[in-house]
């Protein structure tokens, strides 16, 4: 028998891709499955697995002959294959990105007091570039051949309405030259109340604004007596819950755990507290969700080698509805954290719907699920422009963007 690539996609002889494109073939099997009303068991999801070269891309063509029909289905296919493809370059290309800027840093703090502009420069650059690429949602973009207007030394640039869902973070970026960051202005309209708000552009401060009121969200809780060992998608049914096909569910699995993944063990583990710090031997990944925290205050005995938040007096403050922490440790690290409020669960999951029923399809060991329904709602409309003090000065604006940089509803 063949080994199961789906409880094995944690181990670390497994490149990056091979454990993104594992789970999406996972996922669009378990679609396939549920369409035809065959249960997803675990066995079967391997089996076809098995069947597929996943060193490849998910991008293949079609060589089409002159005099051929085009097939405009399969040409629009090609095309969401490839922007599958570069989502995970994207995520590989962030994580790479983490990693150099680390050592780039470390090297210019120890060795060469000259490299320390070029290393903000390079930490400016990449955040702007991971903002930009792997996350959040692209609502407006545009290079250059810019109409621009000037009045009173201030060049406007209007980039028109832009539609935005509720409960998401919106933040605006804009590449120029000869020009400070503190000289530009984006300018944000509700064209139904007319209220204005003015912020800066996104930079590696990320300075970003909720600009339209959070969505209706339900949540759920649904226990068990023991860890489930899941050999297919876990239904789970909860009395006063109605799957809502339009909604989006989200599902956290795991209360008070957090998951870690080093080269002597792969699960989860109870959350540290206060009293009881949490120590790894080896080199560590530590992975946690919070959901209705504002605020979160670690204690660690020395500097994690990276995170995804930043270490100013060991708090982190204004956190997302559901919020996800990543800590990567060197050996003999120990950490706890308190929270003002709210819980942590280890992992998380998109809620597969199958008819009216809600399906888990995670992999690991767990008895108590979170389930989060955000309301299908309709989106606002705002107008956006760009205001640059000019001190008489040549700016030139490369490219501005819009990005939603988080949103309860998005998947």
């Amino acid at each position: 028998m063949q080994p199961s690539l789906t409880s094995n996609i944690t181990t670390n002889n497994i490149y990056k891709d091979i454990v993104l494109k594992v789970k999406f073939y996972k996922a669009q099997i378990i679609k396939d499955l549920l369409n035809k009303g065959i249960s997803p068991e675990t066995e079967e999801i391997d089996k076809r697995l098995n069947d597929i070269d996943i060193s490849l891309s998910i991008f293949e063509h079609e060589t089409i002959y002159p005099g051929s029909n085009v097939n405009v289905k399969r040409i629009n296919q090609e095309l969401k294959n490839i922007e599958i493809d570069l989502k995970f370059l994207y995520t590989l290309l962030h994580d790479l990105t983490i990693t150099e800027i680390v050592k780039l840093k470390a090297f210019s703090d120890t060795h060469l007091d000259e490299l320390e502009n070029l290393s903000n420069n390079c930490k400016v650059r990449s955040q702007e570039e991971v903002n930009s690429t792997s996350l959040g949602k692209t609502l407006y973009f545009q290079h250059s051949n810019f109409d621009i207007t000037t009045e009173h030394n201030i060049d406007t640039i209007e980039l028109g309405p832009i539609e935005i869902s509720q409960g998401s973070k919106i933040a605006c970026i804009v590449n120029a030259t000869n020009v400070e960051n503190s000289n530009i202005i984006v300018n944000i309209v509700n064209t139904i109340t007319g209220a204005i708000i003015n912020i800066s552009p996104y930079n590696y401060n990320q300075q970003s604004i909720l600009l339209s009121k959070i969505a209706d969200v339900n949540t759920y809780n649904i226990s068990f007596s023991q860890n489930i060992i899941l050999n297919s998608p876990l239904k789970l049914n909860i009395n006063d819950m109605i799957i809502n096909p339009f909604n989006k569910y989200q599902i956290l699995a795991g209360a008070d755990k957090i998951k870690i993944t080093s080269a002597d063990y792969n699960g989860l583990i109870n959350r540290p507290l206060s009293t009881n710090m949490a120590y790894f031997e080896n080199k560590t990944f530590i992975e946690f969700y919070t959901i209705g925290a504002t605020e979160i205050t670690f204690k660690f005995n020395k500097p994690p080698t990276h995170t995804n938040f930043k270490l100013n007096n060991h708090k982190v403050s204004n956190l997302d509805y559901i919020h996800y922490f990543f800590i990567e440790c060197d050996k003999d690290f120990s950490f706890n954290f308190d929270l003002n409020k709210g819980n942590v669960y280890a992992v998380k999951e998109k809620g597969i719907i199958d008819n009216k029923n809600l399906l888990y399809a995670g992999n690991d060991m767990v008895s108590n699920f979170c389930v989060i329904e955000t309301i299908s709602s309709k989106k606002e409309i705002f107008q956006f422009s760009i205001k640059i003090i000019n001190n008489n000065q040549d700016v030139d604006v490369q490219n501005i963007y819009v990005k939603e940089i988080s949103s309860l509803g998005s998947d």
